[in-house]
C-alpha cells in the first residue's frame, strides 16, 4: 500500500505508529516551506516587484501571478513580518543568524512560531 493512501478501519499499535510519524514529518515539512515562503514574500515585497512587472500594487501583483485575493496576499506580509521579528528576536538573544536555516534552533523557534501562526490564522497550516 503506498504510504500516502488511507487505510480502511482500525489499525495496529505499529501502524498508527508509523502513521503519527510521517503526519509529524508532514507537518514539520509544512511548517519549514512556510517560513521559505515568508523569506521570499518579504524579499519580494521589499523590491516592490508588482511595481517592476506592472502590476499596480501588491494585491493585484498576487491575484494575476499566483490567483491568491488581496485578504491572502496581506496575510502573506503579516506572516513574513511575524518571521522577521522572531528571526530578529532569535538573532538578538543567541546571536545566531540566519534562525530558520539552523536545525539546532528548530524546536525553540517552531514554539514561538506557532503561537503567532495561530495569531495570523495562517491559511497554510
Amino acid at each position: 500500500m503506498d504510504e500516502d493512501q488511507e487505510q480502511a478501519g482500525p489499525v495496529d499499535a505499529a501502524r498508527a505508529r508509523e502513521l503519527t510519524e510521517q503526519l509529524r514529518t508532514a507537518i514539520e515539512d509544512v511548517r519549514a516551506a512556510v517560513l521559505v515562503l515568508a523569506r521570499r514574500v518579504r524579499a519580494a515585497h521589499q523590491a516592490k516587484v508588482w511595481a517592476v512587472l506592472g502590476h499596480p500594487s501588491w494585491s493585484a501583483y498576487a491575484l494575476a501571478e499566483f490567483g491568491i485575493g488581496r485578504s491572502t496576499a496581506y496575510r502573506l506580509l503579516d506572516l513574513a513580518a511575524v518571521a522577521e521579528a522572531i528571526e530578529a528576536t532569535v538573532t538578538a538573544e543567541l546571536g545566531v543568524s540566519h534562525a530558520w536555516d539552523s536545525t539546532d534552533l528548530v524546536l525553540p523557534v517552531r514554539a514561538i512560531a506557532d503561537q503567532q501562526l495561530r495569531i495570523l490564522a495562517c491559511p497554510f497550516l
